[in-house]
């Protein structure tokens, strides 16, 4: 009997409930842009977190090939699916595997690695995955990551509107805090980014940073992005004008890293 994993819930209503919405379908061009500017076409990539195969199948209509992973067996399945009927078998390979699973691939090198959308939340400690990724990616490859920070202006000034102050700063705590995933709680941990680089700094250097859905509200603020659809593309621009600067590209409900794969040796 296959285990059942805090995913595995979402995956069949997952693309018409995040992946269809506009927020999302924003951030997702952003994150397209970065990939499709460190990864040269024919490169050879690695997924963490790939969920329903959005972004690989994506990535290899842009002539890339895809090593895409999850620890989902029904978004791996889902994937799968989407993959077959986008006729795109001979470019992505999706297999389940976990964070902590990644030394399986122990021999293989890839030419870049990406994780979308806050998949590295589930983690307590990005150390391990620092280590595996640089024996995975070969020297001068970029690793190009979205996670949710630890501190949300958007998420702080909601919860301080509705005087829930202890919520208002819930991403400050180590201990991470439990999340509803359609029936299942799974716990997150919002990582800072500076608690991101000191993770990958043995074997990566810091090549760019930004604040995503720092002014837009983002895909999970329902309410906010209803009420506010008639200025949502001036917020667009203004977050397209600061997302990089400080403290902005800090306090996006999501944020961008890129990271370079340096010569240091890694742990074999």
């Amino acid at each position: 009997m296959i285990e059942q994993r805090p995913f595995d819930a979402a995956a069949s209503l997952y693309d018409q409930e995040f992946d269809g919405h506009r927020p999302t379908v924003r951030l997702r061009q952003i994150m397209m842009k970065l990939f499709l500017r460190y990864f040269p076409i024919h490169s050879s990539l690695l997924e963490l977190n790939c969920g329903t195969g959005t972004d690989a199948i994506a990535l290899a209509n842009h002539r890339m090939t895809v090593y895409a992973t999850d620890d989902s067996p029904a978004m791996v399945s889902s994937a799968r699916e989407k993959v077959s009927m986008a006729g795109l078998t001979s470019h992505i390979i999706v297999d389940r595997l976990a964070f902590d699973q990644l030394d399986q691939l122990r021999g293989k090198v890839f030419d870049g690695v990406y994780s979308n959308f806050g998949g590295l939340n589930c983690v307590p400690d990005l150390s391990s995955i620092a280590a595996d990724v640089s024996v995975l990616l070969k020297p001068g490859g970029f690793f190009v990551l979205c996670v949710m920070t630890d501190f949300s202006i958007w998420e702080t000034t909601a919860f301080l509107l509705r005087l829930r102050w202890q919520s208002a700063f819930r991403r400050l705590r180590r201990d991470g805090v439990d999340a509803r995933v359609h029936e299942t709680t799974l716990r997150i941990y919002y990582h800072s980014p500076d608690s991101i680089r000191s993770a990958f700094e043995p074997w990566f250097e810091l090549v760019e940073m930004g604040g995503l859905s720092v002014f837009t509200p983002p895909p999970g603020a329902t309410k906010a992005n209803r009420v506010l659809r008639p200025i949502i593309p001036l917020l667009d621009l203004l977050d397209n004008a600061v997302y990089r600067w400080y403290p902005f590209r800090r306090i996006g409900d999501h944020c961008y890293i890129v990271m370079r794969r340096t010569t240091r040796e890694s742990l074999a």
